[in-house]
C-alpha cells in the first residue's frame, strides 16, 4: 500500500493524503484506519490519531495491535472526556491480562469523567443499591477493580470508607442483591491484587473479630454455605485472606462446590491456593540455611512478604536471542541458545521471571533460585496452574550458588545483588557457575534514578514506622490523610509510584532491610575485576532515550551500545533513564 510506504518514509502529511483516498474508497479497511491512525501521531494530531484508530477497532474489534495503538494514545492525548466508545473499548482490554495494565487507570479516568467525582455532587451520587457512592457500581469501574490495581488514593479513601461503611452494616444489607454483591466480590479480587494494602483501623480490626466469631456456625462438610455467613465470609475476604481466618481449618474442609459459584474463585484465592502452596513449598529442593547474616534478614522479609504479588502474566516472554537483539544488533547470539540450554534465574520471587523464561525458551532447562521458600511456592504453584513442566525451583542465598554442582549457558538476575551485604561477592558466586562464552543480565539500582526515594525513606525512620504490614498501612494512611487535608508532607510525591499501591511492592520499594545502589564507573570496574564484556542495556526506555539524544546531537551519531562511558553520559543528561534500574548483557 502506498500510503504505508509513505509512512515508512516518514512522509506523514502525504501518507495522510493517501489513506484518506482508500477510506474514500472503502470505510471498513481497518488496516488504512489504522495507517491514518500513525500519520496522524506522527504530526502531533493525537485527538484525530485516537478517532482514527477507533474505527479501526470498530471495523475489527479483536485487533490486538490496535487496541494497544488504542491505549497507548488514549494515555498520551490526556484526558479525552467522557465517550461510550472509549469506555467499551476499554472494557474490552481490560478482559485481556497483556493490556490490562495499561487499562486500568485509564478506565479510572473513565470513571471519574462520567460520574463527575471532582465534583461533590458527583461523588454523594447514590446508587439506589445500598453503597454511598454511585460510581461504584459503574461497570467499566467494576471491571478495572477486578483485574488490575487500582493506583488513585483518590479512589482509594473512597474504597475503604465503603469497606468500613458495609463492615459497620453487618446483616441489615442483602448479600443477594446483585449490584452489591458483585461489588463485594470485585473488592475482594482488588484486596487479593494490592496484597490487602488498605489501612484498617482498630474499630474495623475489632468489628472483625466479632464477624469472625459469627462464622463458627458454619456448617459441616457436605453442608452449601449461605446467607449471613457468606456474607460475613466474603467482608472478611475485603480485609484479609479466608486463610488467616480462625476457622481456616473448617474452611478447609468446606467442598468448593457448596459455595455460591461466583464466589468460588475467591475461595480459591485466598484459601486453597495458600494450602496448596504449603503442600508444595515442603518439596522443594533447599541448599541449605543460609550462613550470612544480611541474607538471612532479607529471607525474613520475603517470607513474610512474597515478592512481587501476580495473579496472571502480562506478557508472554521473550526468548534470550531476541532480548540480545533488541539490546545490542550487533552481538552475535551464540549456537547454544538454539539447542537446549541451561538458564538460571536467581532471585526468582514468586517465579513470574522464570516461568516467562520456561515459557519463551520451552527447549531450555530452567532452575529458579530464591531465598524465600514461600516466593517459591507461590512460583510452583503458577507453574503448575500454567502447566510449565521446563523449571525446577530451589531455595537457597546466591552465597551458596556452588552448593548446586552445576553451571549454565544463561545467567538472568534481577534485582537481586543490591539487596546483598556485597553485591559484587555475590555477582562474583554467579560468574563461577556461568560456562565460558556464556552470557549474563544483571539488573542492579541506579543511584541517580533512586535519589527520589532518600527523603521518604529518612521520613520513614524519623517518624518511627516499622516494617511489618500494619506499620505500611499506617505510614500510607498518613500520608493519603496528610495530602488530602492539604497539610504538607515531604512523602507526598510516593502518591505518584506505582509501587505505592500493593504492599509487598511498597515494602520492597521504601521498607527493605538492605539496598545498596550502583553508578556507571563503579559497574564498570566490577565487570573489569569479575572477567565480564559489557553487551548493552535492555530496555525500551534506554534504547528510546539513546536514539532521541542522538537525533538531537547530544551523543555522537556513531556512540555505541555496548560502551558503558556513552550509558554514563547518556544518564548524566536524563538521569530517570533507568529508574526501572540498569538492565546489563554481559558474557564471560
Amino acid at each position: 500500500m502506498k500510503g504505508r510506504q509513505l509512512l515508512d518514509a516518514r512522509r506523514y502529511q502525504e501518507s495522510i493524503t493517501q489513506f484518506e483516498l482508500a477510506l474514500s474508497m472503502n470505510r471498513d479497511s481497518a488496516d488504512a484506519h489504522v495507517g491514518l491512525c500513525l500519520g496522524y501521531a506522527n504530526i502531533g494530531e493525537h485527538s484525530k490519531a485516537l478517532s482514527a484508530v477507533t474505527e479501526s477497532i470498530r471495523v475489527r474489534p479483536d485487533n490486538k495491535a490496535a487496541q494497544r495503538l488504542f491505549l497507548n494514545l488514549l494515555r498520551s492525548a490526556g484526558p479525552a472526556g467522557y465517550s461510550n466508545e472509549i469506555e467499551q473499548i476499554l472494557a474490552r482490554c481490560l478482559q485481556d491480562p497483556q493490556m490490562a495494565v495499561l487499562a486500568g487507570p485509564l478506565a479510572v479516568l473513565q470513571t471519574y469523567q462520567k460520574h463527575g467525582l471532582g465534583r461533590e455532587d458527583g461523588v454523594l451520587e447514590k446508587t439506589g443499591n445500598g453503597l454511598p457512592f454511585g460510581f461504584l457500581t459503574d461497570d467499566l469501574f467494576l471491571l478495572a477493580l477486578e483485574k488490575t490495581v487500582i493506583r488513585n488514593w483518590r479512589i482509594e479513601q473512597l474504597l475503604t470508607y465503603t469497606r468500613k461503611w458495609l463492615l459497620r452494616s453487618g446483616p441489615q444489607l442483602s448479600f443477594q442483591n446483585e449490584k452489591l454483591r458483585r461489588f463485594c466480590i470485585c473488592f475482594a479480587y482488588q484486596c487479593i491484587r494490592n496484597d490487602y494494602v488498605f489501612y484498617r483501623s482498630e474499630e474495623e480490626l475489632a468489628a472483625l473479630a466479632t464477624i469472625s466469631d459469627e462464622t463458627s456456625r458454619l456448617p459441616g462438610p457436605g453442608v452449601e454455605v449461605q446467607g449471613d455467613i457468606e456474607y460475613s465470609l466474603m467482608i472478611w475476604m475485603m480485609y484479609a485472606p479466608l486463610y488467616h481466618h480462625p476457622e481456616r481449618k473448617h474452611l478447609l474442609e468446606t467442598e468448593i462446590d457448596k459455595w455460591s459459584p461466583d464466589i468460588r474463585g475467591l475461595i480459591a484465592s485466598t484459601l486453597l491456593n495458600k494450602a496448596e502452596e504449603d503442600e508444595l513449598e515442603s518439596g522443594i529442593l533447599s541448599l541449605g540455611t543460609p550462613s550470612n547474616t544480611v541474607s538471612r534478614l532479607v529471607q525474613e522479609q520475603y517470607e513474610s512478604f512474597p515478592y512481587p504479588r501476580w495473579v496472571e502474566l502480562s506478557s508472554t516472554g521473550v526468548d534470550t536471542r531476541q532480548r540480545l537483539a533488541y539490546t545490542n544488533p550487533r552481538f552475535p547470539a551464540p549456537a547454544y541458545l538454539n539447542e537446549a540450554p541451561s538458564i538460571l534465574v536467581a532471585g526468582a520471587g514468586t517465579g513470574q521471571h522464570p516461568i516467562l523464561v520456561a515459557m519463551s525458551e520451552q527447549n531450555a532447562r530452567v532452575t529458579a533460585l530464591d531465598l524465600s521458600g514461600a516466593s517459591l511456592a507461590y512460583g510452583a504453584r503458577m507453574a503448575r496452574q500454567l502447566g510449565v513442566r521446563n523449571i525446577e525451583f530451589v531455595q537457597g542465598d546466591i552465597l551458596d550458588i556452588e552448593r548446586l554442582n552445576r553451571s549454565f549457558d544463561v545467567i538472568q538476575c534481577s534485582g537481586v545483588l543490591h539487596h546483598m551485604e556485597d553485591p559484587v561477592l555475590g555477582w562474583s558466586r554467579l560468574v563461577s557457575v556461568l560456562r565460558d562464552k556464556g552470557l549474563i543480565k544483571i539488573a542492579l539500582y541506579s543511584e541517580s534514578a533512586r535519589s527520589r526515594l532518600i527523603p521518604i525513606r529518612q521520613a520513614i525512620r524519623e517518624r518511627g514506622y516499622g516494617d511489618s504490614a500494619d506499620d505500611i498501612r499506617a505510614f500510607r494512611h498518613d500520608i493519603i490523610e496528610a495530602v488530602s487535608s492539604g497539610r504538607d508532607s515531604m512523602t507526598a510525591n510516593a502518591l505518584e509510584m506505582a509501587d505505592f499501591y500493593v504492599l509487598s511492592d511498597c515494602r520492597d520499594l521504601l521498607f527493605n532491610v538492605q539496598e545498596k545502589r550502583f553508578t556507571l564507573p563503579a559497574i564498570k570496574s566490577a565487570l573489569s575485576r569479575l572477567g565480564l564484556t559489557f553487551i548493552g542495556m535492555e530496555g525500551k526506555v534506554p534504547g528510546q532515550t539513546l536514539a532521541r539524544l542522538k537525533q538531537a546531537g547530544c551523543l555522537p551519531a556513531d556512540a555505541r551500545v555496548d560502551d558503558l562511558d556513552v550509558w554514563e553520559n547518556l544518564e548524566r543528561q536524563a538521569p530517570d533513564t533507568f529508574a526501572r534500574m540498569y538492565q546489563m548483557w554481559c558474557t564471560r
